[in-house]
């Protein structure tokens, strides 16, 4: 193994144990049962009328496919920035990128669906 890909996998492992903490600690903040604290919290709506989108949630399609899910769903703007990262990285951001796509997806399609039938 050459000195290149040593350096490539211990930033590769530090860049991990970063987003593992960040993880951890953007997990810990959230409230535990939002529902728990009010008498009509357990129906806090936004202005659609829907429940507001779960913080975090997993989607697998946006996890493999990444830029390309983004793209379907008609959110190109997440699009350019994932692709102009990856291209700008080498690939090297390719895990970082999977795993934000797949943690942030649902969120982010949610939050476009009620920008698009918002009055803001």
């Amino acid at each position: 193994m050459g000195t290149t890909t040593t350096i490539i996998l211990i930033l590769i492992m530090i860049g991990l144990l970063t987003l593992a903490i960040w993880l951890a600690r953007a997990l810990a903040s959230y409230p535990r049962d939002p529902a728990a604290h009010g008498p009509g919290a357990a129906v806090e709506r936004d202005l659609s009328g829907r429940a507001t989108p779960p913080k975090l949630g997993w989607n697998w399609g946006a996890f493999f496919l990444g830029p390309i899910w983004y793209l379907f769903e008609g959110l190109w703007v997440y699009t350019v920035i994932l692709t102009c990262l990856l291209m700008l990285s080498g690939g090297i951001l390719l895990p970082f990128v999977m795993v934000y796509s797949g943690l942030k997806a649902n969120e982010t399609l949610e939050d476009a669906r009620l920008a698009h039938h918002s009055v803001y």
